[in-house]
């Protein structure tokens, strides 16, 4: 399994999740030079409403101790790859929905909460992004299983107001994970509206899922903008496309694709 792994990372089919790698970087190196739930840089309520808006970032990135850094780290790394292996930018951008989700719930949702540090709440953005994108691209029925599982451990957790697998010295927040999911969510449903994956680019979507057109698992996009009834049907690369090709090729016939007015 690893040989085979190891063979495609070198010849390109599992690019390394360089993104990824880098955040989990981060975190790490911010966890050895400020230490554990470092007071410049956690979530602090008074704090922000004083100024400090930089935790709203920052607070995400620091943990209580090393049992919380190590299991938000291994999560990272996982469900990142995964992500990332789509495109690197719905990391990025499922990563900002999080921070956006879970600060909007910690300022509104509990303005009781003074302090949270951690990742937690942003990785299950990523993980429900994942699941979703995976499931308009390839309807495996796995992604519905395991968020089947997702929303079920935050659930519990919730009712227990205790994390289910970990347990760190800073108390576990589960609303937050709930906060997270749903902007993971909402962020992967409108990456996948039919008008705007109609402009994902063509490399992007060949590596959306394999064994299925990516065009079939994200609406079924082919073109963009549409072509209207009755339109002539181009090849690309002649120039006709651009409405240009009849007039460079005669200079004497009229542009028929010229639009009204122009």
């Amino acid at each position: 399994m690893l040989a085979t792994v190891s063979k495609g990372v070198s010849r390109g089919r599992y690019p390394l999740p360089w993104l990824t790698l880098w955040l989990a970087g981060l975190a790490a190196t911010l966890f050895c030079f400020a230490g554990p739930g470092a007071e410049a840089w956690i979530y602090d309520h008074e704090a922000i409403a004083r100024g400090e808006w930089w935790r709203l970032v920052t607070g995400h990135w620091v943990h209580g101790d090393s049992g919380h850094l190590l299991w938000n780290l291994l999560a990272l790394v996982l469900l990142g790859w995964l992500l990332e292996t789509l495109q690197w930018r719905w990391l990025a951008l499922a990563l900002g929905a999080g921070m956006a989700g879970v600060d909007a719930w910690l300022w509104w949702g509990d303005a009781g909460l003074r302090y949270y540090c951690g990742l937690s709440g942003i990785l299950n953005s990523v993980l429900a992004a994942y699941l979703l994108l995976s499931w308009r691209a390839q309807r495996h029925p796995l992604m519905v299983v395991i968020a089947a599982g997702a929303v079920g451990k935050v659930l519990i957790e919730i009712v227990r107001q205790d994390a289910l697998l970990t347990h760190t010295l800073w108390p576990s927040v589960p609303e937050v994970h709930a906060a997270g999911l749903l902007a993971g969510l909402l962020f992967a449903g409108f990456t996948t509206a039919g008008w705007f994956t109609a402009v994902i680019p063509r490399r992007l979507q060949s590596r959306v899922g394999p064994g299925r057109s990516a065009g079939a698992g994200l609406n079924s996009v082919q073109r963009w903008p549409p072509r209207s009834a009755g339109q002539e049907k181009v090849r690309p690369g002649t120039g006709r496309e651009t409405g240009l090709g009849h007039a460079l090729s005669n200079p004497n016939r009229k542009n028929r694709n010229r639009e009204p007015g122009g």
